[in-house]
């Protein structure tokens, strides 16, 4: 017993020292915290005396044009206050006859990111000062006033810290360890987070259902600003299946709103977890429907104030979609939404060759005009319009089946036509068929153009053996920019290249917020998806004529009546999945765990509000030989673009007046504009010919960059490039369409 005891005081001790470490660690990260609040804070107030510095001397400006001569010989409106167009009104001569040529003055390609209105500021984070020596809660060396400061931003920290996917028993350790510095702090994270003690599940078929609700999603990220701009709430559904598991056939089936606008975030209205979708179709919809009928008859109501309430698409991909209407799915005979066409059985498999078919409308669904596109009881007598088919709960609330029902491009033509397209290039046998060189220099082309794409690109360009595990992002990447590039090669048949260029300019022009505003040009582009259906019929068969290629005919309708592709797709609803995915910390009650993880996060300031037109100047760039006086930057951020001087392929852009520029500088000048300085590309030409002239798609090559310098205002910028390397020293350069 005697040796026993020295050895259980060694141990002892260890797990002091142990404790004694882990204490002074998390006292470290504590403080680590606090550093990046009050620098935090900091920048804060540099950005708010920022602000306040602009306005000052915008209306320094107007009082001293007020006070000045009459006669003045030259009117500011940047500085004055005045409204200001950053690009040209959208001409109404801008179909393909009429869109000029690179070499007119005229304005061509219109792919303009900037906004029809003036800069609501011009925010420099580089460019700090001092106003009256104060600094809100802190003083001028960034320090909090009192502990009461201190413990908030300490609160606000922690609870964005637990927010990043940090374990809730980390969480508890680190408040453990503060609560003697800080007694007032939470003992633990339930109470930071004012997680529930509970949350309403209830079973229904063959799993478990969490509703919390359209009211208590908008409750928390609507805000009065929101309100005021948009005086009513239109948001768009998602449904879809979400595989928690590669060994199990848990799903997630959640159903997600989002507020009608580019920039809006997806949050879950309800979420279903079992064994595959939900058996029990009424049961799933019922508590969505009753909620979204009350506040389309009743509006919503915010401060004492009553919004307009409707909802506008329901975005879903096939399969979610035929579930949710109670219709025939993808491989049955009267499968398409948009026209009665009825399949054909080739080969394995049924095809829609069809394509001038009568079009579905509401009415013709609710009469069931043609009841072989609905599900029906078993047993039940088809002929019978009355009996036995199985209606959708959303018909109660008036939803359109038809006309609210979108068609995805996510899944129908980047994930489901061209990756299609590029397989039968791969494994089908034919002359289509890509050899190994012709595969293997492809491959090379792609990983060699990778550094080259603009930091928009989440995704770059990767090796084609890898095509089946391409995202979506990377099939519309390949599909609107780089392929063009890489599959015109010499082993590629000219032919197939011809018929990929079909799709690429139809797809290029109805994911153009320009191009889909006029009818000529939707027009132009539905005649060339229709030429790539019937070649690809006589190409590879009637076999590849699936529910997804017949359903391009239906796309150009689609954007006529609901705008730009991405106006209406998948993207963001598939990026909250992931987010909903990974917010599990194990399979253990995955529902309850993203129940509570959902009710913590704090989404209040990622609305949501349309972004404000601010241009950010950052990094302070010195440059004696510069000729424009004034401070200047490396990089230049306005919306979601960005501009850096410092790297080639994102700092290419296209001017109003056609004119590819390489920026080298961007100066804020002294009258408060912003210059930029850059050398333009003297040689331009069209990249194809078939089946139009790329200049008309805004797509050149360019080449002979000019030794000279250019000085022009941002507000001359019409859009941002892509720009590749070309075999023969020349570039590839195309209008950046998307904001990835």
């Amino acid at each position: 017993m005697e040796n026993a005891k020295p050895g259980f005081e060694r141990a002892l001790k260890r797990r002091a020292e142990k404790i004694s470490s882990e204490k002074s660690r998390l006292v470290a990260a504590a403080s680590k915290v606090q550093r990046w609040v009050q620098e935090l804070r900091r920048n804060e107030r540099e950005e708010f005396i920022n602000e306040e510095r602009s306005f000052s001397s915008h209306l320094e400006s107007e009082i001293q044009s007020d006070s000045g001569s009459a006669n003045s010989a030259e009117f500011d409106p940047l500085t004055s206050g005045e409204s200001e167009q950053l690009n040209p009104q959208i001409s109404s001569e801008n179909s393909f006859d009429n869109i000029e040529s690179h070499h007119s003055s005229s304005t061509s390609g219109g792919y303009s990111h900037l906004p029809e209105s003036q800069f609501s500021g011009i925010n420099m984070p580089d460019q700090s000062f001092k106003k009256d020596g104060s600094n809100g809660n802190m003083d001028e060396a960034g320090i909090f006033h009192d502990e009461d400061d201190k413990v908030k931003y300490l609160l606000e920290s922690l609870r964005k810290w637990g927010s990043s996917g940090v374990p809730m028993r980390k969480i508890d350790e680190l408040l453990f360890y503060l609560k003697p510095l800080y007694p007032i702090l939470p003992s633990s994270y339930k109470t930071l987070f004012n997680t529930p003690k509970s949350i309403p599940i209830k079973s229904i078929g063959n799993g478990k259902l969490w509703y919390r609700g359209i009211r208590e999603s908008l409750n928390k990220i609507l805000t009065w600003k929101y309100l005021h701009s948009h005086q009513e709430i239109i948001i768009d559904i998602n449904i879809d299946g979400l595989p928690l598991h590669t060994s199990s056939r848990t799903e997630f089936w959640p159903i997600l709103g989002c507020l009608a606008g580019k920039y809006q975030v997806p949050f879950p209205i309800t979420v279903f977890c079992g064994k595959g979708k939900p058996e029990n179709l009424n049961m799933f919809l019922n508590d969505f429907v009753k909620e979204a009928g009350e506040l389309m008859e009743g509006g919503y109501e915010y401060d004492g104030r009553i919004f307009p309430f409707r909802i506008r698409h329901y975005i879903l991909d096939a399969p979610a979609r035929a579930f949710v209407k109670q219709c025939k799915g993808h491989t049955g005979y009267a499968a398409c939404e948009k026209c009665t066409v009825i399949g054909e059985w080739v080969e394995d498999r049924v095809t829609y060759a069809e394509l001038n078919c009568p079009l579905r409308t509401d009415e013709s669904f609710q009469r069931r005009d043609q009841l072989e596109h609905h599900l029906h009881a078993p047993g039940a007598d088809i002929d019978d319009h009355d009996n036995g088919e199985w209606r959708t709960p959303l018909e109660q609330i008036g939803t359109g089946m038809v006309s609210q029902f979108r068609l995805d491009s996510f899944h129908l033509v980047y994930g489901g036509v061209f990756k299609r397209l590029v397989g039968a290039w791969i494994l089908w046998p034919g002359p289509w068929k890509l050899n190994r060189n012709a595969f293997s220099e492809i491959s090379d082309k792609l990983v060699s153009i990778k550094s080259c794409f603009p930091c928009e690109f989440n995704r770059p360009p990767r090796n084609l053996q890898e095509w089946k595990l391409y995202k979506g992002t990377e099939w519309r990447r390949l599909l609107c920019y780089d392929g063009m590039l890489v599959f015109k090669h010499r082993a590629f048949n000219v032919n197939i290249y011809k018929q990929f260029l079909l799709l690429h300019c139809a797809i290029f022009i109805l994911a153009s917020p320009y191009h889909v505003q006029q009818n000529e040009n939707i027009e132009k582009a539905e005649e060339l998806l229709e030429a790539f259906i019937k070649h690809c019929a006589s190409t590879y068969g009637k076999r590849f004529i699936s529910y997804n290629v017949h359903s391009l005919k239906h796309l150009g309708n689609e954007c006529r009546e609901h705008g730009a592709l991405e106006e209406f797709s998948t993207f963001k609803f598939e990026n909250k999945l992931k987010s909903l995915k990974e917010s599990l910390r194990s399979g253990h009650k995955p529902l309850q765990q993203l129940a509570f993880r959902e009710l913590q996060r704090d989404d209040r300031k990622k609305i949501l509000s349309e972004p404000q037109n601010d241009v950010k100047l950052i990094h302070k760039l010195k440059n004696p030989f510069e000729d424009v006086p004034g401070i200047q930057y490396k990089k230049l951020k306005y919306h979601r673009i960005t501009y850096n001087t410092k790297r080639k392929y994102d700092s290419c852009c296209r001017t109003k007046s056609g004119d590819i520029i390489i920026i080298k500088n961007i100066v804020h000048s002294q009258e408060g504009k912003v210059i930029l300085v850059g050398n333009k590309f003297l040689w331009q030409d069209d990249f194809y010919h078939y089946p139009l002239n790329s200049s008309k798609l805004g797509i050149l090559k360019v080449n002979r960059l000019d030794g000279r310098t250019l000085h022009f205002d941002f507000n001359d910028v019409q859009s941002k490039c892509v720009l590749l390397p070309d075999d023969d020293d020349g570039f590839l350069c195309i209008p950046l369409l998307h904001s990835f």
